[in-house]
Formats: C-alpha cells, sequence, structure tokens
C-alpha cells in the first residue's frame, strides 16, 4: 500500500521532469539548428505531421499486428546533438554514404543531408514514417535521400561507409545476426552502436573510438568500430 502511494506522488513528478526535459531540448535544438532553412522547414512539417499520433504510438499500434516481437513498440529516437557529434568527430561528409538501420521518422536523415550532405540511406519497416518521408523528400527535392522500407536484416550493406545501429532493444542473437552481416559486407565501413561494442558479441570487431552522449533514456556509450583486418 505504501509502494503504491509512493508511486501515486512521484509519477506525476516524473512527468513533469520529462516534459522540462523535452522543452529544454526543444529550445536548444531550435537555437542551434533552425538557423539552417531548410532543415526548419523539414522539421517543422514533421512535427505538425506527427501532432496527433505520435511515432511512439504509431510503432505501438504496428507491433499488436506483431505479437511475438515485442520490443517494437519501445520506439526511441537519436538526439539531434548525438548526430552532430558522430558526423563532425568522426568527419562525415559529402563523399560518405551513412545508412541508419531503424531511421524512424527519418528525422536524423533529414538532419545529417540539411548539414552535412552525406548520401543518407535510412532503413526502416514502418510504412507510415517511410511513406511522409517519401512525400518530404519528393517536394524539396533531396538528393541524395534514400528510403527503404524493410526488414533491416535484408538490406545489402556493401556501399555504405558509415552504418548507424541504434539497436539497444534487439536480443542478443539478432545482434548476432547482424555481426555475421557486418563481417561479410562491411569489411571497410565504420559501423557505429549505441550502447554496446559489437566486439561484446563478435571476435571480428575492433572498436577505434567511443564517446559518452545523452539519449532520452540517460547518458550512455557511442562506439565506433571496424571489421578486423
Amino acid at each position: 500500500m505504501f509502494l503504491n502511494l509512493l508511486d501515486k506522488l512521484i509519477s506525476p513528478y516524473l512527468c513533469i521532469k520529462t516534459r522540462l526535459k523535452k522543452l529544454r531540448r526543444y529550445d536548444f535544438e531550435v537555437s542551434r539548428y533552425y538557423g539552417n532553412s531548410l532543415f526548419k522547414v523539414l522539421d517543422l512539417k514533421l512535427k505538425y505531421h506527427y501532432k496527433n499520433l505520435t511515432p511512439f504510438e504509431i510503432s505501438k499500434e504496428y507491433q499488436r499486428k506483431f505479437p511475438k516481437k515485442k520490443h517494437l513498440y519501445l520506439y526511441g529516437e537519436t538526439p539531434l546533438r548525438v548526430y552532430e557529434m558522430m558526423a563532425s568527430r568522426w568527419d562525415l561528409g559529402s563523399n560518405d554514404r551513412f545508412t541508419e538501420l531503424g531511421a524512424g521518422t527519418y528525422r536524423g536523415g533529414l538532419f545529417l543531408t540539411s548539414f552535412f550532405q552525406c548520401d543518407y540511406v535510412g532503413v526502416e519497416w514502418l510504412q507510415e514514417y517511410a511513406k511522409f518521408a517519401m512525400q518530404l523528400k519528393k517536394m524539396h527535392k533531396l538528393k541524395p535521400f534514400t528510403i527503404i522500407c524493410d526488414d533491416l536484416f535484408n538490406v545489402d550493406l556493401k556501399d555504405s561507409n558509415f552504418i548507424y545501429l541504434f539497436g539497444t532493444c534487439l536480443k542478443k542473437d539478432e545482434i548476432q545476426t547482424l555481426c555475421q552481416k557486418f563481417s561479410k559486407e562491411c569489411r571497410a565501413s565504420n559501423i557505429i552502436t549505441v550502447s554496446f561494442p559489437l566486439s561484446d558479441y563478435s571476435t571480428d570487431f575492433i572498436t577505434l573510438d567511443q564517446m559518452l552522449l545523452e539519449f532520452e533514456f540517460g547518458l550512455t556509450t557511442v562506439y565506433l568500430q571496424r571489421v578486423k583486418c
């Protein structure tokens, strides 16, 4: 009984704290990134499109069609500041192809295309996200900006020299399967993972760099690695 009462007292506080955190992040992103007119327009259209039905709610609704894949509803976005830090530190530029495995609403791709002019490829199997991203691509003639609506395990990665996996909800066997895929297809690629290094799951990889960055759920380490020669 005491724990239930404590939970009722703490829950409103946590909700307020979360909202304040989101407001601070929004103010930071507007002041730092909306000076780029292209990104400002794209991001405002994205926010307006998802104002009534959030990406999390869309993902949760989709998950009900696949009850065995219970991690699908755990939708999470990479903050823009994280994309900026990764791209700046690891010299992402116009000659690079950046493939994101799990692109969500493609906000990260819109950011990277606007600021770093890289060849962006976003892999996402929820059609609702991919469909609106495709509309934005056509409206604003975004190039190079590739949208792939498919399972990330099926995508050919041979031509990508940067691969980003925000796979904190993946199971051990899924990560091991991806490790095998990376070993075969990505021998010259920079592979970025969040919260875990691939070397925890396979001896085929070496960590080149790492940094501590802040996500929605808190601070965690982001790893840059390659397949061993």
